[in-house]
């Protein structure tokens, strides 16, 4: 849909608790909803000063979870390998 203004799209990340809804993405500002207090979640609270801890501590479970997740082994030889690199990846197997 966006094909033609690729700088237009952002990635974006999400998690939520009981508690937070919070939204990290890579060209604009982190979101953090309260969930308790604000369940339609139309009230930004990422940059109140109290919620540092909360931002920090959910950023870090998404990143974490990128890295566990993101590591896949594909399960058919990419064409664009170069030989070389598949015989030695294939000796050290």
């Amino acid at each position: 849909m966006l094909h033609g203004e690729p700088e237009l799209v952002g990635r974006a990340a999400a998690i939520r608790t009981d508690a937070w809804t919070y939204v990290y993405r890579t060209c604009e500002n982190d979101e953090l909803y309260d969930r308790v207090h604000d369940p339609a979640e139309t009230n930004n609270v990422a940059h109140d000063a109290g919620n540092a801890a909360i931002v920090a501590g959910l950023r870090d479970r998404i990143l974490a979870w990128l890295v566990e997740t993101s590591d896949v082994v594909p399960l058919t030889r990419d064409p664009r390998m170069e030989p070389a690199l598949v015989a030695q990846f294939l000796s050290t197997s």
